[in-house]
This record gives C-alpha cells, structure tokens and sequence, in this order.
C-alpha cells in the first residue's frame, strides 16, 4: 500500500482507491486497489479498479490521481499512467455500472486525456487533482509538471465535458521557485468563521469570499506535505496566495512526521473534508517482504480552517471513537519536576488519549527565555530533547515505552518566552516526538565501494548486505584480484558494530595510501543517535598484501558534524590528498542550515585529527544546488597524455600547471535523479582554490544505469581507474529470487579528452583477455535504408563488439535539420527512437534481440545538420530500452546524449560490452557512455540474438566490425586465513 489516490463518497458508501502492488510489498507495477466502507472505520477489500495493462496509456504503472463526483450519479477517475515510452500521461476511467454502490468495475477511456506539452518534461507531468466546476461550468483540474529548466508548476486544465481538456491560456496557477520534486497536489477550500467552503463544486457568489483554498504539494526529496492558504477567483483562475512555499522546515506542514501523499475529499453526508495521508516505512525492505505488507493509512482526520484563518486544523474523524473500548480517567494530577506516572487500566499498545496540562499563569514568568536564533522547531526538539530538562518542559506522553524504559516514543511540549519588538513578553509552545528511543533495531542503507592497489593486489570495497539481496544491515564487503577480471572474496571488512561510530550502518568512504607503504580506509558511520560521522580504520596487519582484517580507530569519530549542517546529512569521505604543505585533505558532502548541499574541505596533519578548513573552494557549484549530494570524488587528470592522474603531490614543481599539465574533475552522485555528473577545473593546492570551467556540475560520466561511481589511481599501469554501480529497476521479489541485487560496471579507464573539454572512459584493457576465440569481422559493409543484418558466429548474450560506421561526407548535406530546441538529448532520443525513420539513422546495433525482434535493445546514432549554411553537424547517440522485455513494471526507458564528434572528420565508432542483462555502450572512442541494465525473457543465452541496422534513407557503410565471444570472468570464495 502506497498513495492514497482517490477517496469519494457515493450512494451511501465511502471509497478509498490506493496504489498497491500486486505482486509482493515492494514498489513497482502499481495498480488501483479499492476499498470500501460505510463509516470510515471498517473496510471491505474489493477487486482491484485499475490494471496497468495498456501500451499507450499505463503499461508501467497506474500511479497517482483523484476521483471527481460530476454528478449525483456520475463519477469519474483522473489518473496518471505511465506509457511504453515512459511518458506520463492523464487518463480517464469511469464506472462500468454507476447504479453500483460498490463501484466494482471500471472502463478505460481509449486514449489519454492529456500529455506533456513541448517545453515540459514527458516523464515529469503527473497527479490531477480532484476537478471542481467553475461559475462558466467548466471543469478545471490542477497537474504538477517539471519544466526542461527543472523548475515545477502546478497547471490548469480546462473541460466543458471532462473527455476534451486543454492547458489553461493562463498563468500556471502556482510556478515553484525551488527545483523539488512535485507530487500529489490538492487543491480544496475550507471555510471561514464555520461557513460552507469546503465542497470542491460550491461557487455562489455570495459565499465566495467565506472561503479560502489550500494548495497541498508532497515534496519528494523532503518526504512532506506542505501548504499555502490564499483566495482563488474561479473567474479569473487567480490564485493569490498569503505566503510562498519557503522550500524549507518553516513551511506549513499537514503533519510534521510521518505523512505523506495526503488526499482529501469532501464528505457531503457529513458535510465536512476528510483527508488521509501515507505513513512510510523506515525498516528494511526484507522486513516489508517477511510481514507481507509496506505501508499504512492514517486515521481519517477532518480538516477546517483555523478561527485565525492562518493555518489548517486537523482532528480524528468523530467515527473514530466508536473504536474506544476499557477507560480510565484522571483528574488534577500534579507531575512535579522529575515525575513518570504510568498511566495503567489500558491497552498501552492501542489507545486514544486525550490530555489537558494546566501551567500556572502567575510562574509563566519564569519560563526559558527563547534565543532569537532559534526559529527551526525541527532543530530546536533535537536540542531540546526529551532527555534535556527546562523550566516548562518537557512535558507529556510516553508511548509504546518498555518495562526499562530503553524503548520509548515520547510525545512533549515545551514552554519558551520571547521577547518581542517592544520588549513586551510573550510565550511559545514547543511540540516534539522524539523517536530516538523508539526501537533497539538498526535500520537500512544502501551501496558504494572504495578501490585501491597495494603489494600487487587490487582490492575493491563495497557496502553489502550480509543478511540478503536488500536495502538494510550494510557492511563494506571486500574482493580482491591480480587482473581487475577475476575475483576472490574475502570477509567482510567492516561491520555496523559500535554505538558511538557505526551501529546503524557503515556507509560510503575511500582508501587512502599513506607514506611508508601505509594504508587507510574513511568511511561514514551512522552512530545510534542516526548522525553521521566519519570514522577511520587501518589494516590490523599491513604485511597482509590480502589486507583480510581491519581496526577501527580507538579516536573514531574522527569528524563530527557541525552546529551549521544537518548531523543526519553529512557523508562520503573521498580519498585522501597530500598538498605541499604535508597537509591532507578530503571532501565531505553535508546539507546545509540553509538546505543546500556543499561539498566540504576538510584537513590533517596526521589523519587523525582533521578540522575543516576556512576556505570553500567547491561553494559556488552548490549554491543553488537542492539534490542530495553523495559519494563525491574529486582526482587529477592529464592533458595529452601526461601523468597527471595521481593524488600524490610531493613537491612544489608540481603546481606549475604549465609543468604538470593537469586538471582536476569533482564528481558527484545526486540521489535524487541517480545520475553522477562531473565538472572539471583548476586546483591550487596552495590558495585552496578550485576554479571550475562551467558554473553548474553538468557533465555526466554515463548517461545511463550509473551511480556511486569511484575511482582509483593505479600505480602498477600508472592510469586512473573507475566503477559505477548498475542499480536495478525490477523489484526486491525477483532480487531475493535470484538471490543479488545490483552489479558493478566493467572497470574503465578515465582520462582528459585532447579538446580539455571532457572526460574519456574505456574498458580496461585487461578486459580484452575474456575475449574468446569465436570471432567475427567484417568490412566494407553497406547498410542500406530499412537493412537489418544479423551478426552470427558468436555468442550473442556474452559479446565484446567494435563497429566503425562511415558516411559519405558529400550526402552529408542532406542531414535532418536540427530543431534549435532540441536541447535535451534524452527526449530527442524518445522522439527519434530506433523505430523512428530518419535520413542518416538511427543507425546502429540491435543487442539482447529475440529472434522475432519482440525483445531487443539498440544503441543507434542519428546525424542532425546545425544549419543550412555551414557543415557543421550533431550526432545524437542513444539507448533504447522501451523493448528491451516483455515484462512489466521494470526500466525502459531510452537514455541519450550527443557525441561531440564531427561525421566529416572522424568515423563514427561504437564499442559494446554484452553481459547478459548489462549493456555498457562507448561511442566515439570513449566519448560518451550509456549503461543499460535489462531484463529480457526471450533474447537469454542462446535465444538471444544480435544484428546490425540501419532504419534511415540514406546508406551507412561498416567499415570495420570485430566481434567476441567472450569468456567468463571466475569468481572464488574463500573466507579467512586458512585459504591463503
């Protein structure tokens, strides 16, 4: 159970329609579960009202949406659904049989209401609100859409018959600032001093300015419902609000814990609105799967207008109390200072409690006096917390507490006085639910890694979960190798095992090499208080070159997090680097008291006390930056060729940049879209200062399934190496089926493009040893308009393929003409997809097919011409996965970038990695990469086929083509020392 989608209220019955998975407690393959009841408290389970089962309007998922009551006897669902192509669009659903109070059916309109407009992003464009009728009698409904700028609106659509919508000539009815992810809108009025405002359709003039509206946003990254109140003319569709969203803890919340994707509804049988919100797990999704369910309703709540009409009030629905059971009262009870009262004759475990505390007017006086600083509520209970005591406060409830008192969920006021303006006294009230206690259980985390070469031995770190194939009970796990190809694993490096440093997860960090053949791993703990802090380990024997036991610093924690970032956001030490100071320094990711996120410098002497530095070099980067920050790595690069990739600097020669000849890359991995972007610059060790060539972290290492990526310098080839993580988009059921979840990428080399102006990444050449004797080549290929050929003579699920495509450079010409808003190379490539005819492309190969082409994957070219007058041209190079399976509910999208190559200068080169499921594509030698990770059920082993097409007009020549088979890298396990 997920978002609630649309609750009604419909002859007598009350309907609550969810998002729900059919096939197990996990997210994925959405669908609209529905249940009824007739007082909001006792539910029957019918079928399931919508399926994603569609191509054109919801084959991969039925997600967030609403249900309008369009007349007393007709009603109808708006809903988001999620194509083929991995667009959303609004689709309509009506009931098969509206003289059914149950509603047990519903029928899809054919074809979608409403799609993405140019300008907004296709897979951005979701959640219609409920529709309500304006004095003209046309419906209007409300839809959270991102534009290409990554900004979020809330648009107008407008309907005479709810079948025909069109987009609003007016402004959008609320343009975010702040690039948060948008979700779940409610638009509703709620009345004034007690008056009828809170039916969605109630628009008499008389009572129009009896009224406020709401406007609720679920904001994605922060996991809150937030509102603004403001006065709506339905005549002119203004919405002119009292107060922005701030985009930060002083919003106004519908709840301050717990709560999200709220939906409310207006009850005519009890003229009143109803809203409910979706209470989200903490634990771990292999506790999801062994209960059997995720995810829980909150109780129904009413929701009015405050007497000062500043803010939302919400209660428990009054049905709510015909549960109440056994009950004890008590009155005029004193607590003193230090006093715990157990509150006994009850169900401590299912209760409703109501309390009244009563503070003596006359001793008000000598309340704590509140600094003016203070104005995060949030921050102030972590301060003040339940342990900490005051003069009033704190004060209340402790809930689901144990017989020793270690489990506890307290529930407390505070009393603070202020001074104000004139300095008169006034108080204020403190309300916090302090968790901190609430469970002696850890809780999830999730996956990196950290490299190194030592004694002739690669070593690769990466979290890991010991107890299954899902997210939770992280520990750094270790491999190790001679060849970068096959690998050993050894025990667990670290495990989550002390209070202080790391008991609830050990997370990402880097390997350092010190001097004197020394070594040390940093990494970021999560102590029992839910901080993170940094931590430093050393092998417990260095002569070890296996390096199979670790000891963790008796000095741990190293780095604490600050007064001015948030202590549950500060993570991802990078590697280690030596100044001609004999200073060290790291990079630490941390969101800031301001919400941003910054990338902090961090210093030491002896790598064991560090203290941040004065000096923001990466500041600027991240100043209008909201995506949460992780894994940052920040490495030298050569130009032309130099050996300028090496973290270690010893002397100062090597700050002459004319010398040394290097730049530097800070990469960084953003949560919230999965992608790991990059910019590049100059460093000055000595100044602390690094001047970045573009203002924004735009450059993206792969354009596909790739994140967490770390890299490593290796001493023995003298080349930077790096790793990505291939995250997956099937669901935890098939990961404990297969029994893992999420791969590492082939190993890669990066290094400076000769332009400067991009990084280069190839397969390390170690890579080429799996390749078998089962070879094909070709030559002088032509591939003329509509060819399909098929490479046999090898195994195609298992294939190391090299193809170079020439163009006659005199046709050249006759290119498509780019359209100049055609920016973005990802919807491009959803528009120019494989199937898609062109003049030159798309072009290029058909990985993992079928043999009846039902499933397949095509990494394809597809040559623009900038202009009619120079001969200047664009190569978009794209992935497409939209037919990568015939299974539902998984990735596939199409991923796409352009390749900074010019067609009249260079052939056009495609280097392909097949592993089965993993697709690791390197056009134009390296210059842009796209990793897909697919799912096919036909194209496996030898049902899997690859060919080589060309679906443009104009003829494409292979002039080169190898292909490999390739072998098997070899994985061993051998835990501890005896195997050695």
């Amino acid at each position: 159970m997920t978002k609630i989608t649309g609750p009604v209220y419909y002859k007598g019955v009350y309907h609550l329609f969810y998002q729900y998975n059919p096939q197990g407690p996990i997210w994925g393959n959405m669908s609209w579960a529905h249940s009824i009841s007739y007082n909001l408290i006792d539910w029957v389970h019918v079928d399931i009202a919508l399926r994603p089962n569609d191509p054109n309007l919801d084959i991969n998922g039925c997600y967030s949406g609403s249900i309008t009551l369009i007349q007393d006897d007709k009603l109808a669902i708006l809903y988001t659904g999620e194509d083929s192509k991995n667009h959303q669009v609004q689709n309509l659903a009506t009931p098969k049989n509206p003289s059914d109070p149950s509603l047990r059916e519903w029928i899809k309109y054919p074809k979608p209401l409403m799609t993405a407009i140019d300008g907004i992003d296709p897979s951005q464009f979701r959640d219609p609100t409920t529709a309500w009728l304006g004095p003209d009698n046309i419906w209007r409904v409300t839809i959270g859409a991102r534009q290409m700028d990554g900004k979020w609106m809330a648009f107008l659509y407008k309907s005479r018959d709810f079948e025909n919508w069109t987009k609003s000539e007016e402004t959008p009815l609320y343009l975010f600032e702040k690039d948060l992810v948008v979700e779940c809108l409610d638009f509703f009025p709620v009345g004034i001093k007690g008056s009828l405002g809170d039916d969605d359709n109630h628009y008499l003039n008389k009572d129009q300015y009896k009224k406020k509206y709401a406007l609720k946003v679920s904001f994605q990254a922060k996991e809150q419902d937030c509102y603004i109140l403001g006065q709506y003319s339905p005549n002119l569709d203004e919405f002119k609000v009292e107060s922005d969203f701030m985009n930060d803890d002083l919003d106004l919340r519908m709840d301050y814990g717990k709560f999200y994707a709220s939906k409310s509804f207006y009850d005519p049988d009890k003229k009143r609105r109803v809203v409910w919100g979706w209470i989200m797990e903490t634990e771990s999704r292999a506790d999801d799967i062994k209960k059997g369910w995720s995810g829980l309703m909150s109780f129904p709540r009413t929701i009015v207008l405050s007497e000062s009409g500043k803010q939302l009030i919400q209660w428990p629905i009054e049905e709510i109390e015909k549960l109440r059971g056994e009950k004890i009262s008590v009155e005029n009870k004193d607590l003193h200072c230090g006093s715990l009262f157990e509150i006994s004759g009850v169900t401590a475990s299912q209760a409703d409690v109501e309390v009244l505390f009563e503070i003596e007017i006359g001793e008000l006086k000598n309340a704590e006096l509140l600094d003016s600083s203070k104005v995060d509520p949030q921050e102030l209970c972590k301060e003040k917390n339940i342990s900490v005591g005051g003069q009033f406060g704190p004060f209340g409830l402790l809930v689901l507490a144990s017989d020793n008192m270690l489990e506890q969920t307290a529930i407390y006021f505070r009393i603070f006085k202020i001074k104000t303006d004139d300095d008169c006294e006034k108080y204020v009230v403190l309300m916090c639910s302090d968790q901190s206690r609430s469970s002696l259980r850890d809780e999830p985390a999730k996956t990196t890694y950290g490299p190194m070469y030592y004694k002739g031995v690669y070593h690769l770190f990466y979290q890991y979960n010991p107890k299954g194939p899902v997210f939770g009970n992280m520990a750094w796990a270790h491999s190790v190798s001679y060849n970068l190809v096959d690998w050993i694993h050894l025990d667990v490096a670290l495990n989550p095992t002390d209070p202080n440093i790391d008991i609830n997860g050990c997370w990402s960090g880097s390997t350092t090499h010190l001097p004197n053949d020394k070594l040390a791993i940093l990494y970021t703990g999560r102590d029992s208080k839910k901080h993170q802090v940094q931590n430093l380990a050393t092998p417990k024997n260095p002569s070890d070159p296996f390096l199979r036991e670790w000891a963790k610093s008796p000095l741990n924690p190293i780095i604490s997090p600050s007064p001015d970032f948030d202590p549950k956001e500060f993570r991802d030490p990078t590697t280690a680097w030596l100044g001609p100071d004999k200073i060290w320094r790291i990079v630490i990711g941390a969101k800031m008291g301001n919400g941003k996120w910054a990338g902090l410098l961090f210093k030491s002497s002896d790598f064991e006390n560090w203290t941040r530095s004065t000096k923001s070099p990466f500041s600027k980067l991240f100043e209008n930056n909201d995506l949460i920050l992780e894994c940052p790595d920040f490495f030298p690069v050569g130009i032309n060729g130099s050996d300028g990739d090496n973290n270690y600097m010893n002397n100062n020669d090597q700050y002459n940049y004319e010398k040394m000849k290097k730049k530097y890359a800070l990469k960084v991995s953003f949560l919230d879209n999965k992608h790991d972007y990059y910019v590049l610059g100059q460093y000055c060790p000595e100044t602390e200062e690094f001047n970045p060539e573009s203002e924004v972290i735009d450059l993206r290492l792969d354009y596909g399934k790739f994140y967490a990526s770390k890299s490593f310098y290796d001493h023995e080839q003298k080349r930077r190496v790096i790793w990505g993580w291939i995250m997956e988009s099937d669901n935890d059921v098939d990961a404990n089926v297969r029994g893992w979840s999420g791969l590492q990428s082939f190993p890669r080399t990066i290094v400076l493009s000769e332009s400067g102006k991009q990084l280069i990444q190839w397969p390390i050449e170690e890579i080429e040893k799996l390749r078998s004797d089962e070879k094909v080549s070709l030559q002088n290929k032509e591939l003329h308009s509509d060819s399909i050929f098929e490479i046999s003579g090898i195994t195609a699920s298992q294939v190391d393929i090299e193809v170079s495509f020439e163009i006659e450079v005199s046709e050249l010409e006759e290119a498509e003409l780019i359209n100049p808003s055609w920016i973005n190379p990802q919807l491009l490539c959803n528009e120019k997809n494989s199937s898609v005819k062109g003049i030159f492309g798309p072009f290029g190969l058909k990985v993992l097919a079928s043999n009846d082409l039902s499933e397949q994957t095509s990494i394809f070219f597809h040559i623009f011409k900038t202009n009619e007058t120079e001969k200047k041209f664009k190569i978009l190079m794209c992935s497409d996965q939209s037919r990568s399976s015939l299974r539902d509910g998984i990735d596939k999208h199409i991923y796409g970038t352009f390749l900074d190559l010019d067609p009249c200068q260079e052939k056009i080169t495609l280097r392909t990695l097949i592993d089965h499921s993993i697709v690791e594509s390197f056009g134009g030698e390296g210059r842009s990469v796209i990793t897909a990770r697919v799912y096919p059920k036909l194209a496996i082993n030898k049902g899997s086929h690859l060919y080589a097409f060309n679906n443009g007009t104009k003829s494409v020549k292979i002039s080169n083509l190898n292909a490999w088979s390739m072998k098997n890298a070899q994985f061993e396990s051998r835990i501890g020392q005896e195997n050695f």
